[in-house]
Order: structure tokens, then sequence, then C-alpha cells
């Protein structure tokens, strides 16, 4: 992995993610339950799925059912370290509402219909099937509580590569089963990972013949398609005039089919991409190949690191963002600028620069204020909820950042109210947490 791209206040918490361990795990678990209830997704606060998973015949909540990480941004965990709970616990059921099934299911976890989360948390079961193929069991997600689940395309499509889209069933109501099988999941971010988790994924981009699909020397992910990406990020052009000068193919993956995804995965030398879910199509990758992570966000997506270690890819990150308020990973807004680390790669690699046009101070002033705009009408909540999320391991206001904005920002004379704002905002709350702690 190639760090040197990245802002110093990142640099070093990327480099103790590389040096971590992602233990292979060799032998994985299962638990059976007998007469065991499946519980479909129940929303729980503050948690990314919610409450849901399996009860035994006593009612009891069996724990192997649970979907778990440990998605720490940027910090290694031991052993001592709690996971983070994204489905569990039980909840109160009705009798008189249960359903019955006289058959044995396979848990598969919960699922929904964001590719990402497909790829990385609710995909950690389906090796079960692999390894079962010529028994004759249906194979269970649960879904929402109350709602019929009809799977997004690339889903779907998945499915039928995997040879399981016949043996599914999606539980949205309580249901008891003969038996429930609760293979353990194959991968947990951030805590290991298993060749029966990665055999998922090469099994279904073996079953896409990629040589009906044309091959290319460089291909840049553009997000300029993708209707979330409209919303969040701004200044994309940069990169679309610099990659499609430098003689990258510009490909809106939305746009693919799944096939044709993992064929330009599988077909193209040269990878590029905004940090997202785009990297987590890596998982089709033949191993060692080469992609290049533009970040658009101080924080560390942990399970692309993941993937990195997992499929051995040669990946190089670039910070090409200022981050004048915080933002959750996965919310925004994000503002991509062309910073002095992509300007470095572009140098030290002889390519031809962005246009004026797209990276002048006059852009670089309009793209800021609508940012800004974007920030106060939608994301007022997002420096307390990232705050709350991790008070110890602030890194956002890292000096050398603030010097960036500074240095960036300050002398564009843009109105700062709301910057202001932002950061009272953040020093009240820090100066109520420390009293808590001294408590």
């Amino acid at each position: 992995m190639d760090t040197s791209y990245l802002y110093s206040y990142n640099a070093e918490r990327y480099q103790k993610l590389a040096e971590r361990k992602l233990p292979c795990r060799e032998k994985l678990n299962t638990t059976e339950v007998e007469q065991g209830y499946l519980l479909p997704n129940r929303f729980a606060k503050n948690r990314l799925f919610g409450c849901g998973g399996v009860l035994d015949a006593e009612k009891n909540y069996v724990k192997a059912s649970e979907m778990n990480a440990y998605a720490k941004y940027a910090v290694p965990v031991t052993a001592q370290d709690e996971k983070e709970i994204y489905l569990g616990e039980g909840y109160t059921i009705d009798d008189n509402k249960v359903e019955y099934l006289d058959e044995e299911i396979i848990y598969l976890g919960y699922i929904n219909n964001h590719w990402g989360h497909f790829l990385i948390d609710c995909s950690t079961r389906l090796y079960y099937y692999l390894e079962h193929m010529d028994e004759n069991h249906k194979y269970a997600f649960l879904v929402n509580e109350n709602e019929y689940y009809q799977a997004i395309a690339p889903i779907r499509r998945f499915f039928e590569l995997l040879g399981i889209a016949e043996c599914l069933i999606f539980i949205h109501k309580v249901t008891r089963c003969k038996k429930v099988i609760i293979p353990e999941q194959g991968y947990m971010i951030n805590a290991y990972y298993s060749k029966q988790f990665l055999h998922v994924f090469e099994k279904v981009a073996e079953s896409v013949d990629c040589s009906r699909y044309p091959s290319y020397e460089k291909v840049y992910y553009s997000r300029k398609q993708f209707k979330k990406a409209k919303g969040t990020e701004i200044g994309e052009n940069i990169l679309l005039d610099l990659f499609s000068k430098n003689g990258f193919t510009i490909i809106s993956p939305e746009q693919l089919t799944l096939d044709e995804q993992i064929a330009v995965v599988r077909n193209t030398k040269l990878l590029c991409g905004i940090i997202g879910t785009l990297g987590h199509n890596m998982l089709f990758a033949k191993p060692e190949q080469h992609m290049i992570l533009v970040n658009k966000t101080h924080n560390i997506n942990v399970a692309q690191m993941d993937i990195n270690k997992m499929k051995n890819l040669d990946m190089t990150y670039i910070d090409s963002y200022l981050a004048e308020f915080p933002s959750l990973i996965g919310n925004g807004p994000f503002l991509i600028t062309y910073s002095e680390m992509l300007n470095q790669y572009v140098e030290k690699h002889n390519w031809k620069k962005p246009a004026e046009d797209v990276i002048s101070e006059t852009v670089l002033k309009r793209n800021l204020q609508e940012y800004e705009e974007m920030y106060r009408s939608r994301n007022l909540k997002n420096l307390r909820l990232v705050y709350e999320k991790n008070p110890d391991r602030f890194d956002y206001f890292a000096p050398d950042h603030l010097l960036e904005l500074e240095m960036r920002f300050y002398h564009l004379e843009h109105p700062a109210t709301m910057r202001e704002k932002i950061f009272y905002q953040y020093n009240r709350v820090k100066r109520a947490f420390r009293r808590i702690v001294k408590r």
C-alpha cells in the first residue's frame, strides 16, 4: 500500500492500519437451534441495522446470530475490545403472530439494498451454500419487519451467478422453524477473514465470461451519475478532467450490469475512483491488481483496508479533499479539490494537469460556497454525531488539518460565520465531555 500521497495527519493512521494483521480463519463454526425463531430486523437507535436474529425454543437470544464488526475507524483492535453489534438482541414476540416453517433453514443474517453493505456485511455466511450445494436447504435472510423485500438488480444477479437464487427466502415476520443452522460469519470487519468468504466472490466472478467484454488499460470510476453522490460530493469535475486527459476510460458503474462491472474489474490494469463502495468491488478482483483510491474525507474506510489485505491489492491512496466540517463517512457533504498531494502524484508520473478553469481559486471559492450551503441545510447534526462516536479520537481537528484550512480557505476571504459556529459547538461539546469524564 502506497501512502506517499496522504496528508501528514493521515499517513500515520493509514500506516498503523496497514501494519495491523488480519488473521485468516481456517475453521468456521456452525450453531444448530431446534425449533428456533427467526426475528426480522426491527429498528434500533444507534445501531447500523437494528434488533433481530435467532431465538432458541425457550426464546433465549442466540448470540451466534448477531452481525458484528470491529468497525473502529483507524484504530487497531485488541481481544479486549468489544465488538460493535450491527444486528443483535432479541425482542418480545407475540405467539399468536408467529408463522411456522416445518423445515431446516440456513440462517444468513440481515440483508438490505445497499450494495456496499451487501458486499461486506450481508454476504458473510453465503459460503455455507458452496459447501452444501448438493443438499436441499432453504437459505433465509432477515429483512425489515413487515416489509416485503425485492433485491436490487446487482444483488439479484449476484444470487443468480452464485446459484443460490432459487433457494432463498426473505423473512419479514417472526417465523419458527423446525431447525435453524447458523454458520459463523466468514468475515468480520477489522477482526478476521476466511478463504471461504472469498470463495463466494471468486465463484460469482468466474461465472461471468469476462472475455465477452472489453479490456482496458486504465479506468476511472465516476460518481457523477450516482444520485446520492450528486447531493453529497462537490468537485469531481477536477478528477474527471484529470483522468480523461491522462488516458483513463471514464465509466459510471451504476449504469452497468453486475456482469459488466465484474468484467471491468478483472479486465483492467489500473482502476481509479473516489473512496467508497467502488473500492469494495475489488472483492471480485484478481490478486495483486492495482487501484488508486482518491480520499474525500479524513475518515478511514476500515473495510477497504481489509479488502486490500484479503486480495493483496496494489493500492495507492491519494488525499484530495478539504474537510471544513466533520462528516460521517456515509453522509457527507465532501469537498474534492486539486490538492498538493494529488499534484505531487501527477508530477511524479508526468501526467497532464487539469485545466485551469476547473482548479482555479474562483472555482474553489464557488465549490466552497456550495459545500457550506449543503452542510448548513442538511448536516448541522454531524458534528455532534461524529464526536459522540469518537470523543477520544477526534482526528479531524489535528493541527496540520487546521493549518491546511487556514492556508486554503481563509485567504479566499470567504465568510466564515458557519465555520465559526460549528467550531464553537465542537468546543462546547468537548468541554462538556471533559467535565463528565472528571466525575
